[in-house]
């Protein structure tokens, strides 16, 4: 179902639910890059589809507040890839009570510096990092997130590249399943 939420400044983003269940709220510039994903975990959860409308990684963290209200979430679990990783991470690091889980999967590059990893070791969010090894390998920034998370589960998946649900659709499907299934 097609929704356009208005964000804090008025601005109109595009959004969609799919599925029944726990909610999982999917984070990417180009949210079309989840239909496949969508199909692998719409039986088991509720997923939320957004566009964000910035480059700006703190302004695309309020309008995913925006996003959250919009559907009534008091809390979501959070699913994000690329710069989407980037602004699920800076929302949980922001509104932590908001968060259930988190799922980081790798794409970006994590702009890091001491003061972010002393956010990140503060982060009481249970955390998924998942990076393919194929193509590009591992990043050590990724690694030094991981690292400062106290909560964190790391999954690499050896035969997956920068989109593991297309690579590898079980073993993603079967580790994300996995780490909200608690929550």
């Amino acid at each position: 179902m097609e929704h356009s939420v208005t964000t804090y400044d008025g601005r109109a983003l595009p959004a969609s639910v799919q599925g029944d269940g726990a909610p999982l709220v999917l984070c990417d510039d180009d949210p079309e890059v989840f239909g496949s994903l969508a199909h692998v975990l719409v039986s088991r959860l509720r997923l939320v589809l957004w566009e964000p409308g910035t480059d700006d990684v703190d302004r695309a963290a309020a309008d995913l507040d925006a996003v959250r209200r919009h559907f009534r979430l008091t809390r979501t679990a959070l699913l994000g890839h690329g710069r989407g990783a980037l602004v699920a991470l800076r929302y949980a690091l922001d509104q932590p009570d908001r968060v259930t889980a988190l799922v980081f999967v790798a794409g970006a590059e994590v702009a890091w510096d001491n003061g972010l990893a002393a956010e990140c070791r503060a982060l009481a969010v249970p955390t998924l990092v998942v990076e393919g090894a194929a193509r590009g390998g591992r990043s050590t920034r990724v690694e030094a997130l991981a690292d400062a998370l106290p909560d964190v589960t790391r999954v690499v998946l050896p035969t997956a590249g920068p989109l593991p649900w297309l690579d590898s659709p079980g073993a993603f499907g079967w580790a994300v399943l996995a780490h909200l299934g608690g929550r």
